[in-house]
């Protein structure tokens, strides 16, 4: 959204990616935690794209955290809270 010139941008998501659990945006990158029939992957997107690619696996219960924070997501099982970072490689 950009509210300077009174637009709005949006794009549809890959069927594969429905229905996640937990979804982090930052920048031109959705990360989707869990969709229909996946879990516990995730998967990064970059928006626009029609390929999601597969970054691996998270336990627990997981939440996407907001765009200002560092990390991406957090999850927490019966034994600890964990704090996930998608580190950025060579694009």
């Amino acid at each position: 959204m950009n509210p300077k010139e009174r637009t709005f941008r949006s794009y549809p998501v890959p069927a594969m990616l429905h229905g996640a659990d937990a979804i982090c945006v930052k920048g031109m990158y959705a990360y989707f935690f869990n969709p229909y029939g996946a879990a516990p992957k995730l998967y990064e997107w970059q928006i626009g794209k029609q390929e999601p690619l597969l970054l691996g696996t998270i336990q627990g219960t997981v939440r996407g955290l907001d765009p200002s924070e560092i990390n991406h997501f957090i999850s927490i099982t019966d034994r600890e809270v964990a704090l996930y970072q998608v580190i950025a490689r060579d694009k």
